[in-house]
């Protein structure tokens, strides 16, 4: 968050309506901001509990901050923090910045929820664009398919992505999806740059020539789609149908979630050379490839390495858009080498989190190209848990005792079989297969004298399981 005008308001109304909740934010300085989302929870009252965390980008002092509340009578049990800073810039050259901050609330619809989150103004850009509109809508049913909440499409982008125009063909964007869906990137507004177009299934925004120098502002909308048909229920018994998305038929389904993501983009004036490794920095290992999915788990250290090189200048910094508390240390070579090490300890709050971390590397010319990963977080590292199974002659039902784990949750754990599903109660999380479906295998032992033939198959189809991992 950057510095404002001394007349305006301190940003900040968050109103929750029925179906709408609705930011009211004015400021000068806003450059971008996305949403994430931690999976809907239901308490122990019935209700459903719905967290999010709102990053937003800026540029210059990045001093004041916004802040969130819920209008009285709209909302149950809202509560909000105060966001932080989560990374700016090091250098005077470019300034940058991003914050991050984190609202609950209890809807009072059962069936959905709209953010919506409009202010006044993009600063100075190409096309003229003052008004912006961020948010979404959630769907609030019980999926049939994966025994939950829908989960909704994880994305971010650093606070200032920047390029020389002669280097600039194409911006990958995160649109990661916990439930495996299909993800739709739309533009949200009609006014786009005529020389961009947007490749919807693999969110990549592409150059068909050279872009005005200037700041370009993007507005998109992620959904998510089934890839096939799933029934929805909601907590006041109704239910609804979602159809399975056609990439091939161009008719398209209704989307479980809409999720907006906006962002500028500095098309610099051009540079003698745009090979990667020499004024654009390129990244080398063990730098993670875009998309790629980590674990971490509450009250144990994540770190993350990244490493890059631009042989004819200098990296002068990394650019993070992370999760808060998330410490960065830089160390520089040789030859144009630089390297970062990201730190992070997930607390008891960030438990079930998809938390999306992008970076880029800085020179004083130029940036590398943005990459996103998603960490999820998890209670424990440990996978070991006590399991029974129960056989018979043509499947088996494995039973896993929830309190042999501490915080496990089915929501968290896949078949290797994306079409198998799980079930759970109070005390187990159970799954039912054939000997041949479900990514099982069958294999035939002869009995062994003081061995307990179903401690062999918890421990072959339990938590060490070729049946059963991490949801990623």
């Amino acid at each position: 968050m950057c510095s404002r005008e001394s007349t305006m308001a301190k940003r900040a109304i968050l109103m929750l309506l029925p179906t709408l909740l609705g930011i009211a934010l004015t400021q000068e300085n806003f450059y971008g901001e996305s949403l994430s989302f931690r999976s809907l929870q239901k308490k122990k009252d019935g209700t459903v509990q719905v967290s999010f965390y709102y990053r937003e980008n800026g540029r210059g002092s990045c001093k004041d901050q916004l802040s969130y509340r819920c209008e009285i009578g709209y909302c149950n049990n809202t509560e909000d923090s105060k966001p932080v800073l989560t990374d700016s810039s090091s250098s005077a050259h470019e300034q940058w910045c991003q914050s991050e901050g984190q609202a609950r609330v209890a809807p009072l619809n059962n069936h959905s929820l709209v953010l919506k989150d409009t202010g006044c103004c993009w600063p100075p850009n190409v096309h003229g664009k003052t008004k912006w509109m961020a948010g979404g809508k959630l769907d609030l049913g019980y999926r049939s398919d994966t025994h939950t909440y829908n989960k909704i499409p994880v994305t971010a982008t650093v606070a200032y992505l920047r390029v020389p125009q002669n280097c600039f063909t194409k911006l990958r964007l995160l649109a990661y999806d916990p439930d495996g869906d299909h993800v739709r990137c739309l533009f949200a507004s009609t006014s786009v740059d005529s020389k961009v177009t947007l490749d919807e299934n693999e969110c990549t925004i592409k150059a068909t020539g050279l872009l005005d120098v200037g700041l370009h502002v993007f507005e998109l909308v992620l959904e998510d789609h089934p890839k096939r048909d799933v029934n929805l229920t909601y907590d006041d018994g109704s239910s609804s149908e979602k159809k399975a998305f056609n990439i091939h038929s161009g008719i398209h389904s209704t989307p479980f979630s809409q999720i907006y993501l906006q962002f500028t983009l500095q098309i610099l004036y051009p540079a003698h050379n745009c090979i990667a490794g020499h004024v654009v920095p390129q990244y080398l290992l063990p730098t993670a490839s875009h998309g790629d999915v980590r674990q971490a788990s509450v009250g144990e250290r994540f770190q993350l390495h990244i490493h890059a090189q631009a042989s004819e200048t200098k990296i002068m910094d990394f650019q993070i858009s992370g999760p808060q508390n998330m410490a960065k240390k830089m160390t520089t070579g040789t030859l144009g080498n630089a390297s970062v090490i990201l730190n992070w300890t997930p607390a008891l709050n960030d438990l079930y989190r998809l938390v999306p971390v992008c970076f880029t590397a800085e020179t004083y010319e130029s940036q590398s190209e943005m990459r996103c990963v998603i960490v999820m977080v998890t209670r424990s590292s440990t996978s070991e848990g006590k399991a029974v199974v129960k056989c018979s002659a043509t499947q088996m039902t494995v039973s896993l005792e929830k309190n042999s784990m501490d915080g496990i949750d089915k929501n968290w754990l896949n078949m290797n079989d994306p079409s198998c599903s799980m079930s759970s109660n109070d005390t187990h999380i159970m799954a039912t297969m054939s000997f041949n479906t479900c990514g099982t295998k069958l294999e035939s032992h002869e009995a062994e004298s003081g061995m307990d033939w179903d401690k062999n198959l918890a421990r072959d189809f339990g938590m060490e399981r070729p049946f059963m991992r991490p949801r990623e």
